[in-house]
């Protein structure tokens, strides 16, 4: 699924294009912003297979633009791509994560790693049914 900004709005743009649910949005951009590991599992690890890393259940990937205008005559600057990839659940409900290009293999809750896996389209309410005569 992808999801994308424009001004103060949010849209689902993959699979389909539709109206994000905000607040479920929101929770996922908290969710991010105060990523939190339970514990560290392991560093610099030989193989990401134990934990589920080498082919990750579930990769978040954050594009994030600078708010500034670029100066005259200069480009943008390329917006920097951040990802989370979780792999393996533990019994406790919580999973086995690490940032991509990282080497720090770290605990998420399950209550985090939750955020990441709702339906962001905003459900449409039901139109009342049309009277016939």
């Amino acid at each position: 699924m992808a999801l994308e900004r424009s001004s103060d709005r949010w849209s689902v743009v993959k699979p389909a294009p539709a109206e994000a649910n905000l607040p479920r949005v929101e929770n996922l951009l908290y969710g991010l912003a105060f990523l939190d590991a339970a514990r560290i599992e392991a560093e610099k690890t030989p193989s990401l297979v134990p934990y589920g890393l080498d082919a990750p259940r579930i990769k978040v990937t954050v594009s994030l633009r600078s708010g500034e205008a670029p100066k005259s005559g200069e480009p943008s600057a390329p917006p920097v791509l951040k990802s989370v990839l979780i792999g393996k659940e533990l019994p406790d409900g919580g999973s086995y994560a690490m940032m991509e290009g990282g080497d720090r293999i770290f605990v998420l809750k399950g209550t985090t790693v939750n955020l990441f896996l709702v339906d962001f389209v905003k459900e449409k309410k039901p139109e009342p049914p049309k009277e016939s005569h």
